[in-house]
């Protein structure tokens, strides 16, 4: 496993990022050249690593569309069929992945390595999930894991070879997208994502990313630990009871 972020005896400055002029909206609202200078001040400011989120109501815009009486008709991305292409078997738009593309390709420039939160569908106390996953268990619902291994396959085969990644990250804080009632769910859902994640690039270290937690969870860091490469980005230990 490439180790290159976690050399013993050194530390790093890093941060979360969103762009500054549109925050969560910067996908659909696409200013590359904000972009650009924010990370230029980033790099001035001593930031070697960002943790980067591709939205995940963004890039996988998946929904379905009904018939007669609300009867199920077919999945689409927005009003049109998935294209026959690999992107379109796993639901992802291939607009958002040339934006992906562009961001790695900012971030290279500037000299910052990329911490990606591949499933964030959570973020500052907003649910981002596909309209088609709306009102679902994220983390239990077949449907929804079928669509997360394919969106998350997609991505790290699409973008794995991007020397701007340093690091995946399952996702911003998976364990709020949904309750979980016992260990073993949390367990499971964890060791599917991450063995989606290893399945297509097993160099890169795999970051756990969950909300702060403690021994008695659902998202156990006792069985966090078992799975993924390191713990964690949310302690908290501060600011939330027990942690």
């Amino acid at each position: 496993m490439n180790t290159e972020l976690f050399k013993d005896g050194e530390f790093f400055v890093g941060c979360n990022y969103w762009a500054s002029h549109a925050g969560t909206n910067m996908w659909h609202d696409w200013k590359p050249e904000v972009i650009d200078k924010d990370f230029e001040l980033l790099a001035k400011a001593k930031v070697k690593v960002v943790r980067a989120f591709p939205l995940w109501s963004d890039f996988q815009p998946l929904k379905m569309h009904y018939t007669q009486v609300g009867n199920l008709k077919e999945i689409r991305m927005g009003e049109d069929l998935p294209p026959f292409t690999p992107e379109g078997n796993a639901g992802i738009s291939p607009v958002m992945l040339k934006r992906f593309g562009e961001f790695l390709d900012i971030a290279q420039k500037h000299g910052i390595k990329l911490v990606i939160g591949l499933i964030t569908g959570w973020m500052s106390g907003r649910l981002y999930v596909p309209e088609l996953l709306e009102g679902k268990n994220i983390l239990c619902d077949p449907v929804a894991i079928k669509w997360e291994i394919k969106y998350v396959k997609h991505m790290v085969k699409t973008f794995k070879n991007h020397s701007a990644i340093a690091a995946w990250d399952l996702g911003n804080e998976c364990n709020c997208l949904a309750d979980t009632t016992k260990n073993e769910e949390g367990y499971l859902w964890t060791s599917v994502i991450t063995m989606a994640i290893k399945s297509e690039d097993n160099e890169r270290p795999v970051i756990s990313g969950m909300h702060g937690t403690f021994p008695e969870a659902n998202f156990r860091p006792q069985d966090l630990g078992e799975i993924l490469d390191v713990l964690c980005t949310h302690p908290y230990p501060l600011f939330v009871a027990h942690c």
